[in-house]
């Protein structure tokens, strides 16, 4: 077996060995072609003008530079930019409408733009209201394969009421607030295979809520697998805020060079959430600890967690 027979392989058995080769200097070559944009970014670029965004297959051009924002409002649209590039705007580089099912975005470049956002609901404050505005948001949006650099918003930011969006084999980096953000009304998602780096913990606007410099946010039912974070300087995985918390399952992920690495809530009445066989290497306030609000609550809670609604082991961590 010659050496890339043998690391596909690899892959196929370990996902998480895929992106520790992204972390080494030999793998640059491969990590180019599987996490991000598949197709090559050109030397030179072109201006161009958006097509209609209307449904089925939407193509852009690969030498492309484009200068406007795409805006989906339609149902069943498979955008593949082909490697083309958004970029240049004080605004969503990409916003998919409330209430849209079927929605494929793929191959697309976006740089100093405010990053994709995945619209939703705002419902009145009683269950019925809500599980009306899950039933109304969209549903099964796909991210994947998508560079999104210098990103001065969140690189990804997927509002309430969303259910059943993936976001994979994507990257985020040299940004602003978050990467990866899911708020807690959004359920039965999947971030998976996805590189985070050196998000920067300064923004447009003051900081709000749990602040900026943080690699994956995410609040509730929802599976984050396979991914590689380094470089946000508060929390490299922030799983749920306050009470918000439900149904997190966090595994396989490597998080390197971050302020606190995974960072918990152990806030009275915070759902269920399970954290285990991630890699946690160079943390500068601590590994996996839980927090109330802002406030760091615990010491390390790797083995050891005091809290039944927590499952936390097999973490590997590293200085």
């Amino acid at each position: 077996m010659n050496r890339t027979t043998g690391r596909r392989a690899g892959c196929l058995a370990l996902p998480i060995l895929c992106l520790l080769s992204v972390l080494s200097g030999t793998a640059a070559s491969e990590t180019r072609s599987t996490y991000g944009a598949l197709t090559p970014a050109p030397e030179t670029l072109r201006a161009c003008t958006l097509p209609d965004m209307t449904p089925g297959k939407v193509q852009l051009e690969t030498d492309c530079r484009y200068t406007e924002p795409v805006v989906i409002s339609s149902d069943n649209v498979l955008l593949d930019c082909r490697g083309g590039t958004i970029t240049g705007m004080h605004r969503r580089g990409i916003t998919i409408r409330p209430g849209l099912k079927n929605i494929t975005i793929r191959d697309c470049r976006l740089d100093d733009t405010g990053g994709i956002l995945i619209e939703g609901q705002t419902p009145s404050d009683d269950a019925a209201a809500r599980d009306d505005a899950r039933a109304n948001s969209s549903q099964g949006v796909v991210l994947d394969h998508l560079t999104i650099t210098k990103s001065y918003m969140t690189g990804v930011f997927v509002d309430h009421y969303v259910v059943g969006a993936t976001i994979r084999n994507s990257i985020v980096a040299d940004g602003h607030h978050v990467g990866i953000y899911l708020e807690h009304g959004s359920q039965k998602n999947v971030v998976s295979g996805n590189l985070i780096r050196n998000i920067k913990k300064v923004g447009p606007y003051p900081p709000e809520v749990a602040g900026f410099g943080i690699g994956i946010a995410v609040e509730a039912d929802t599976t984050l697998t396979g991914n590689v974070v380094e470089g946000a300087p508060k929390f490299g995985l922030m799983l749920g805020w306050g009470p918000y918390m439900r149904n997190i399952a966090a595994s396989q992920n490597v998080v390197r060079d971050c302020g606190t690495g995974i960072a918990v809530t152990v806030v009275d009445g915070a759902g269920a959430a399970v954290i285990t066989n991630n890699i946690v290497q160079g943390s500068q306030q601590g590994a996996i600890n839980g927090y109330r609000w802002l406030e760091k609550a615990t010491g390390e809670l790797n083995n050891v967690s005091e809290f039944d609604n927590l499952t936390v082991h097999g973490n590997q961590i590293a200085a």
